[in-house]
């Protein structure tokens, strides 16, 4: 993965987590996707490191959460592609989460196991086709006993449309129409969606708040195209048409239309200037070619149209 993919999917990490910090987000994730009914005041926040068993570096777990007064969590992934290995990866994070609490509940009377449910929130642009766990032979040499391992659980947003998602009302539904943005039009579609609310509500303005300061991340197919130096200014300015007085949406709207069409513009640029190249080289094939014909020498040839040996000996077999 390139330097550039690699910012531009911590960026779009850094947004999903940003608008599920917020408890509500998270219940609502739950709740329309999973069916899940939980309370705020029954959950709270759970950071926590370990050090992968490979490399030893150290590692935060994406999103974590604590149901109080049990020992049960809530582990969501993030994944922006389909990982093989996620039933590995989700098995040893849960092994890390059960260690640290064995760590801190040593001297614990009462002490209880971590019960833990893993959730994998896939914005993949295909279909989530991973194994939901670790898969084994069946027909192993010595005839073991298949184990049972753990199960995570996985959100997909390919099974949902932006329709779907923007009726939900809620920001991290939003997060996820902006997720399935392919082309200009994906685009100005949710933006006439969102619009047709009668008003936009604190969940989905939090969002959307995220989603302008993390473009790179939200909308590659167009971040992609610009220099680091080009998206910090644009996301600045951004910013700034957002905060101003005035309709939300509206604001939205214009700063989102500024990405889309100065990308449009660079685009039409880049286009009309290989175009030009294209149309002057075609020029200097046409002039060699009209030599060949007259039978000038090559070397003149190659002195007249910068042209190399190899390119004039195609032409010749081309004319042949």
């Amino acid at each position: 993965m390139s330097k550039k993919a690699k910012r531009i999917n911590k960026a779009h990490d850094k947004v999903i987590k940003q608008i599920l910090e917020a408890k509500q987000e998270l219940i609502n994730l739950l709740k329309d996707f999973m069916g899940v009914k939980l309370e705020r005041e029954n959950i709270e926040n759970f950071n926590i490191e370990y050090r992968e068993k490979i490399t030893f570096k150290t590692k935060l777990l994406d999103i974590v959460y604590k149901i109080k007064a049990e020992e049960s969590f809530i582990v969501i992934e993030h994944q922006s592609t389909v990982d093989y290995k996620m039933g590995e990866r989700m098995t040893e994070n849960e092994t890390a989460l059960i260690s640290s609490r064995e760590e801190q509940m040593e001297n614990n009377k009462n002490r209880k196991a971590a019960v833990i449910y893993p959730i994998v929130l896939s914005t993949a642009k295909r279909k989530w086709d991973a194994p939901l766990t670790i898969e084994q032979d069946e027909n192993n040499r010595y005839k073991l006993p298949v184990l049972t391992y753990p199960k995570y659980n996985v959100i997909d947003i390919n099974k949902y449309s932006v329709d779907y998602l923007l009726e939900k009302r809620t920001g991290i539904a939003v997060e996820m129409a902006f997720e399935k943005i392919r082309n200009k039009e994906d685009l100005e579609y949710i933006i006439k969606k969102l619009k047709e609310h009668k008003k936009i509500n604190y969940w989905e303005k939090r969002a959307m708040g995220y989603i302008v300061r993390g473009i790179e991340g939200i909308l590659p197919i167009i971040a992609e195209k610009l220099t680091r130096k080009e998206l910090e200014v644009l996301k600045k300015e951004m910013i700034s048409i957002l905060r101003k007085e005035g309709d939300y949406m509206s604001n939205f709207e214009e700063a989102f239309k500024k990405i889309v069409d100065e990308e449009a513009e660079k685009r039409m640029k880049k286009g009309i200037e290989r175009g030009v190249k294209q149309g002057v080289k075609q020029g200097i094939i046409q002039v060699a070619k009209q030599m060949i014909k007259n039978k000038i020498s090559d070397e003149i040839i190659m002195e007249s149209t910068n042209l190399s040996k190899k390119e004039i000996e195609e032409l010749k077999l081309q004319m042949a």
